[in-house]
């Protein structure tokens, strides 16, 4: 038997909750639901949720068909477009920003979800920020053509929960009161003053990205807030040296995407349980100075771990490459003690985590 349901038919609770799944995906947009019915119109414009969630792209800026026409015109529509949707979601529900490059047409469209300064009316409302500009952002008391997105960023955000910086060059003190802030990924990012001065104390989760050596992207861990921090996720090859120093007593999950960092002999995790290390070379690109960084990898990789193992023996969890199997299974039944208490040991690979029995 086969059975059909309109979607007409369906409770109105079930159908907002779709709406909602359906705008969550990529470009999606809720105008859109408009377009079918009288009755999406309605539900679509009855529910505050469907239009928390400003995505700014560069693309807003262009037409593929017509190298000549005018920005301005695109500004107006999408100032438009946003104020209406800052209406339909009201004056209280948490928005969602997402910055994704800059134009100077894009900044009077920036100013309606945040209220433009002095007043930044929205900005308290921002529960989540994912910025990219790929342009070097000056301190807001340099006269630069994105002087205005310095101001934005030098503002109180007091319900900031999620901060995403991609491929920003920041060099100054930015974002200096967001007391609920969560979770910060630093991505290809140049913003070494991130975090100083204690400006996030409830943060629990930091992922950083490294670009390929290159040491002015460097970001200070110690100075963020070592006290809160419960998953650290590092990738890149850049040695972050002495900036993790300091003991960080909540920390719960370690991740390293690349090699070892030789700073983490500075860091003290009391309490780390699980330990992720996704590179099948564990060692430091200089190794000292005198060795080849190619020579006898099987070697430097059994420091490391042994490193690591005396760094963190509260370890319970360890995933590690495929390729460093063998080797670290050989450490754990061997004489010397390697992660005494470890329950579980995970082999990871691109698509595929596969646990290793641990009884003999």
């Amino acid at each position: 038997m086969h059975w059909t349901v309109q979607c007409n038919d369906l409770p109105y609770e079930l159908v907002a909750e779709i709406f909602k799944a359906y705008v969550s995906l990529p470009q999606t947009s809720p105008e859109e639901l408009f377009r079918v019915c009288r009755l999406w119109s309605a539900i679509a414009n009855n529910e505050p949720t469907l239009w928390t969630k400003f995505i700014i792209t560069q693309k807003m800026m262009s037409r593929p068909d017509d190298s000549q026409f005018d920005s301005s015109e695109h500004t107006r529509h999408w100032v438009l477009v946003f104020k209406r949707r800052l209406e339909r979601a009201g004056p209280s529900i948490p928005l969602q920003i997402y910055i994704f490059g800059l134009h100077e047409g894009l900044l009077p469209i920036i100013d309606v979800i945040s209220g433009g300064a002095p007043d930044y009316i929205h900005l308290r409302r921002w529960d989540t920020l994912d910025l990219e500009t790929g342009e070097l952002i000056f301190a807001p008391d340099v006269e630069d053509s994105w002087r205005s997105i310095a101001r934005l960023i030098s503002q109180p955000t007091l319900s900031l929960k999620r901060l995403t910086l991609r491929q920003n060059k920041i060099d100054f003190h930015a974002f200096p009161d967001a007391p609920n802030l969560e979770e910060l990924h630093i991505l290809l990012s140049r913003s070494p003053l991130i975090g100083h001065n204690n400006t996030f104390p409830n943060l629990k989760k930091l992922c950083i990205t490294y670009p390929s050596k290159y040491p002015l992207s460097l970001v200070h861990p110690a100075k963020i807030s070592p006290g809160t921090i419960e998953t650290l996720i590092i990738s890149g090859e850049v040695d972050f040296g002495e900036s993790a120093k300091g003991t960080y007593p909540s920390l719960s999950l370690l991740e390293f995407h690349k090699r070892v960092p030789h700073g983490v002999i500075h860091m003290s995790a009391p309490n780390l349980r699980h330990l992720t290390l996704r590179n099948p070379h564990l060692f430091g690109l200089i190794y000292p100075d005198w060795e080849s960084q190619h020579a006898d990898s099987t070697r430097k990789n059994r420091e490391v771990l042994e490193m690591l193992a005396r760094r963190f023996p509260s370890v319970e969890i360890l995933d590690v490459h495929r390729n460093l199997r063998n080797l670290v299974l050989e450490m754990i039944f061997g004489e010397s003690v390697f992660f005494a208490g470890i329950k579980e040991l995970w082999v990871v690979s691109t698509n595929c985590q596969e646990r290793v029995d641990l009884t003999r």
